[in-house]
């Protein structure tokens, strides 16, 4: 969509999609791709389609879109994909050992495998994990985190504004229906990963829906101040990505990097 390659470029549960940006060679191993690409999970999209009522052509569009824009932040801020990942590495560690370390009691459980971060997110979720994390650097390192995502998936909804019914016929239901989801379910739609699920966990299910609405709250009023291009200088260091105060108070930020 022209608008969104447009609105993109200004700003420089499950899963239906994901990036690729490797192909697997005969020998099965993963070989570097020149040409990174989006890959459908066509059973996901389908479900969300059926269980949600949405329009069979418009629904695999809207998450093509949603995602592209996450790629094309990631393109925007080269550093960013490490500083997500060593964060949210950090994050899940500290949980790991709240959960499954017998936080406080100084005893070591068993560690989970990578596989079963959907049952840690679902155990973390039931009780108070939060407090657990006594060291201040980890609860940091949760808000600052929190923080991150909630501007990344507000910026991709405020660069989604600009789908138009003459291009995208069903987009102000789906709009609906997906904020509607992303509140009462949690999770269902585009939107971050497994990682992020445990955090949204973590801070209560009312969290994701949450990162849509006040992140893209921030990218707005930031826009009306100092325009796009005022917005862009975040793209540049992690430094310059809002604090957990600044999505609250935009003008503090706008303060902070003018």
């Amino acid at each position: 969509d022209a608008s969104i390659g447009a609105g993109a470029g200004r700003s420089g549960g499950e899963e239906p999609g994901g990036e690729r940006t490797g192909e697997v060679s005969a020998e099965g191993g993963r070989r570097p791709s020149s040409s990174p690409h989006l890959l459908l999970v066509a059973p996901n999209v389908l479900a969300m389609r059926r269980q949600l009522d949405l329009d069979m052509l418009d629904l695999p569009a809207w998450v093509c879109l949603h995602e592209t824009t996450h790629a094309v932040q990631l393109m925007a801020a080269p550093w960013l994909g490490s500083y997500l990942a060593d964060s949210m590495r950090t994050v899940i560690g500290a949980v790991v050992e709240a959960v499954y370390g017998g936080a406080g009691s100084g005893e070591r459980g068993p560690r989970p495998r990578r596989g079963s971060m959907v049952r840690i997110a679902a155990r973390a979720g039931r009780g108070r994990v939060l407090e657990g994390l006594t060291n201040l650097r980890e609860r940091s390192e949760v808000a600052s985190l929190a923080a991150a995502l909630t501007f990344l998936e507000g910026h991709a909804e405020v660069v989604l504004d600009d789908v138009r019914p003459n291009r995208m016929p069903s987009v102000h239901r789906l709009r609906a229906v997906l904020s509607r989801s992303r509140a009462v379910d949690g999770g269902i739609g585009p939107g971050p990963g497994l990682g992020a699920l445990l955090l949204h966990r973590l801070m209560g299910l009312e969290a994701k829906e949450a990162q849509y609405a006040d992140g893209a709250a921030f990218v707005r009023s930031v826009v009306a101040r100092i325009g796009h291009e005022g917005l862009n200088v975040v793209w540049t260091d992690p430094a310059l990505l809002p604090t957990p105060a600044e999505i609250a108070r935009p003008d503090v930020w706008v303060r902070r990097v003018s």
